[in-house]
């Protein structure tokens, strides 16, 4: 029974979160500035459109759960706006919808860092960043991707301030783990 539980919780809080990033992928069809300002309705509305929404109450869920996280607050006007860490998140959705979009041309993505004991925090960072965006972990800080990546790696390691300690290598084979590998991105 309570694994039951566990598993109906998870997936409840997985349909929440693929709905927050469709509510958040709405605002960035929606705004193309980094000053956004928004009305729910309007945000519904757009969504609808899109195809996107399950139903009002998904939505209104997810949107007030988004709102709780500080991904947006309220406007003077009465509106919403992002904040910063709203913009954060959006930029972090638009890579990887962009990243998804392309057709892999054989070649592997292979990020490389070595981040001392003394900046753990940005190593951890890293490391997250690469997962969020849908990188394999080859190992703890040897991570794949099969799609160009350089722009998105480079942002990363700028904002970071890590440029001797990331390392974006461009390999026709993976070896013996490709196989596993592929199977990941489904290729």
């Amino acid at each position: 029974m309570f694994a039951i539980v566990n598993i109906m919780r998870y997936s409840l809080i997985m349909k929440r979160s693929e709905m927050g990033e469709k509510i958040l992928l709405g605002l960035y069809n929606l705004f193309s500035t980094t000053e956004i300002i928004f009305s729910r309705d309007s945000l519904w509305n757009k969504i609808q459109r899109l195809g996107q929404a399950p139903s009002r109450k998904a939505f209104v869920n997810s949107f007030n759960s988004l709102q709780r996280s500080n991904f947006w607050r309220v406007a003077k006007s009465g509106k919403y706006k992002l904040t910063k860490k709203g913009i954060a998140r959006l930029e972090q959705i638009q890579i990887r919808e962009s990243i998804k979009k392309q057709k892999w041309d054989g070649l592997w993505r292979i990020v490389i860092f070595d981040i001392t004991e003394d900046k753990r925090a940005v190593r951890d960072a890293v490391r997250r960043k690469l997962k969020i965006f849908g990188f394999y972990p080859l190992q703890k800080s040897v991570f794949v991707f099969p799609f160009d990546c350089q722009k998105e790696i480079l942002a990363l390691t700028n904002f970071f301030e890590a440029e001797d300690n990331i390392e974006h290598i461009i390999a026709k084979s993976l070896g013996g783990r490709e196989q596993k590998v592929r199977e990941f991105f489904n290729l």
